[in-house]
Order: C-alpha cells, then structure tokens, then sequence
C-alpha cells in the first residue's frame, strides 16, 4: 500500500505507532483479536478495552513500515473479519448439514434413496 493511503481510522499516530479506536459492538471483540493476530507478523499490536471501544496500538516492526499505514490496513482486515463471522453465522445450520452428511451412513435429506448396504452372504458360495 502506498504512503498515501486513507487513514482516517488513526485516532493518532505517526510512522511508528497508531492508535485505532474500533466499537466492540459494532464489529464484535473475536473479529477485532482475529485482525489483530494477522497483523502480529507486521507490527506489535496491543488492545486495549475503553468503554464500548477497542483501542488497537499498532507499533511498526520495521522501519521502512508506516504505523499509519498499517493502521488503515488493519481497520480493513477488521471489516473483513466482522464479514467473515456473519457469513459464519448465516451459513452454520449449512454447514453443519453438510458436515452431518459426510459423516452419516443414511441419506440424511432424502432418506428415501438409501439403499441397503451389500452383503457378503452368499458371496462365498461353492
């Protein structure tokens, strides 16, 4: 991302350390610690609980690296993230039959079609 990039998510900060201030209840606390971990390789991040808030400090790791930047960039992680446990959410009962499927030995959604399993009675005639 170019140094230009859009940081009005920065509560504060400068290229070596940024404050974010992200709404636990409008994002979620696990999508906010799930960006955070996945910034963990890219800069120090801290989290910090005000109020209704989570203040995000990210600390640069290498000096080429703009906090700012890597500020904006975990504001959008933590979009895909809320994202990501809706779609979770939305598609569990889903998921969970599909999985059940897979596992099941009977046709779970249309039972009608089983079909008896084979046997070996009979196949060892003489």
């Amino acid at each position: 991302m170019s140094l230009d990039a859009d940081t009005r998510h920065v509560v504060r900060g400068n290229a070596q350390a940024a404050e974010l201030r992200v709404s636990r209840s409008l994002y979620g606390i696990e999508p906010i610690a799930k960006a955070a971990h996945a910034f963990t390789g890219r800069c120090f991040v801290r989290l910090d609980n005000i109020g209704d808030d989570v203040i995000v400090t990210i600390e640069r790791k290498q000096p080429h690296d703009d906090a700012q930047v890597l500020a904006s960039d975990m504001a959008n992680e933590i979009l895909d993230q809320m994202l990501r446990a809706h779609l979770k959410a939305e598609t569990e009962a889903v998921r969970r039959l599909i999985l059940a499927q897979a596992f099941s030995r009977t046709n779970l959604v249309h039972p009608e079609f089983d079909r008896p399993l084979p046997t070996d009675h009979g196949s060892l005639q003489t």
